[in-house]
């Protein structure tokens, strides 16, 4: 009887340590890289004095640095020669306590490289003093919008920009839908564009705010990615999402989303056809053929970031009744101890799960 060969252990973990050190390496250049993606974006109402438009957006830096004073950062953007420069929020960290200056500095000095606007995220909201930030922001010569909108002229022609607040803002800021009846009520069908950090509200809301083009983050490309997959972990911690990373389109509208700072993987496939070298092109899906184009939508960031968890220690006064979770039983155990005239506070870990599929 002929004896199998064993391969030799020996042999075996050395392939092990093999595999082991190209995981480290791949990681560690995942954390550290910088790196560009292009993107062009077309549609038949972009107006002609906006063919050629260069856009960088900048998203969900968490702090990074890259290289001295972000010195690496800025002379990346500056080669690319943008007419435009885009930040769509968390460039801060609440679990690292990012200060205000980081945003201050690196901002001033991209608005010295092009006309700059900024919109807040979901950390930013995490730490003290927005409105400190956005002053701050504003004397450094960035132009940050709150639930507004600005006029972009370019070779004649003009472009609606808008922008609104993550909604982790204060609860009686200006809602999506009322900056966009401010835009159709100032403007006779403009092509315009709405920065907006949340890429997971794209489906379900400002998809139907009548924006041309919706630029968002948030997303990382997902917090664990495969590549050819929108991720498996979103940041909301479900899985499968969509929207991470690139173009999308839903309900008539177009999304693109930079990965900024967490994810890995190549950019998704674009959900409607293009020219070649112009993913997320206007031409297919039974949409009629772009009259101009607009080249380039840059997201620059990390690939990859670990997942950070703290925990912090703050008081919220006193109370009669403490209700953990506010999801379906939640609300309705917190409404009931309030009728009764008890004072009650509310606990959940999702802002974005208030009242999900409450009874009434």
């Amino acid at each position: 009887m002929a004896r199998r060969h064993r391969g030799h252990p020996l042999r075996r973990v050395l392939l092990f340590l093999i595999f082991i050190l190209f995981c480290v390496g791949f990681f560690h250049w995942s954390n550290h890289s910088l790196q560009v993606q292009r993107f062009t974006f077309t549609s038949p109402r972009l107006p002609a004095g906006f063919d050629g438009c260069v856009i960088v957006q900048l998203s969900d830096l968490h702090g990074a640095l890259f290289g001295e004073d972000n010195r690496d950062l800025l002379k990346v953007v500056a080669k690319e020669r943008p007419d435009y420069i885009f930040l769509t929020g968390d460039l801060l960290d609440q679990y690292r306590a990012t200060p205000h200056s980081y945003a201050v500095s690196l901002g001033g000095a991209l608005a010295d490289i092009a006309p700059t606007y900024f919109v807040t995220g979901n950390h930013e909201w995490a730490l003290p003093d927005v409105p400190g930030l956005k002053r701050a922001l504003e004397v450094a010569g960035v132009q940050v919008l709150t639930n507004e909108y600005t006029v972009l002229a370019r070779d004649g022609d003009n472009a609606v920009l808008a922008g609104i607040d993550d909604p982790n803002g204060y609860a009686d800021q200006k809602t999506p839908e009322e900056v966009a009846e401010e835009v159709r009520a100032a403007f006779d069908a403009p092509f315009w564009m709405l920065l907006a950090h949340r890429n997971n509200y794209f489906e379900d809301e400002y998809c139907r705010l009548g924006a041309d083009l919706v630029i968002s983050g948030h997303g990382h490309g997902g917090l664990v990615r495969l590549p050819f997959t929108d991720g498996l972990v979103s940041v909301e911690r479900t899985f499968f999402p969509s929207y991470t990373a690139g173009f999308y389109q839903a309900g008539g509208a177009d999304l693109f989303v930079s990965r900024g700072r967490w994810g890995g993987g190549a950019p998704p496939a674009p959900r409607h056809g293009g020219g070649a070298g112009a993913p997320g092109g206007g031409g297919g899906g039974g949409r009629p053929p772009p009259r101009v184009q607009g080249r380039a939508l840059l997201g620059l960031g990390e690939a990859q970031h670990p997942i950070v968890t703290t925990m912090k220690e703050f008081s919220a006064g006193q109370y009669d009744i403490a209700v953990i979770g506010a999801g379906h039983a939640g609300i309705e155990a917190a409404l009931a101890a309030a009728r009764l005239g008890r004072r009650t506070i509310c606990f959940t870990i999702n802002l974005d799960a208030v009242g999900n599929m409450p009874c009434n």
